[in-house]
């Protein structure tokens, strides 16, 4: 008996959901809530710098 063997293609799995898993085995023994935490901490912080920059920028402030 041969040990080669044909592997199935994976799964159609949307973009979103790969990056999602990937993410979440960069936190080995974490759960996937402190994963999701993260991860929305980082996007909320990021949206607060874009909409500062769009508010001092609608003021006329130079940084």
């Amino acid at each position: 008996m041969s040990h080669f063997h044909l592997h199935r293609p994976p799964p159609k799995v949307p973009w979103w959901q790969r990056v999602w898993n990937s993410f979440k085995a960069n936190f080995p023994g974490r759960s996937g809530e402190q994963a999701r935490t993260f991860a929305l901490t980082v996007i909320l912080f990021a949206a607060l710098l874009f909409l500062t920059r769009l508010f001092f920028e609608w003021r006329g402030i130079r940084i």
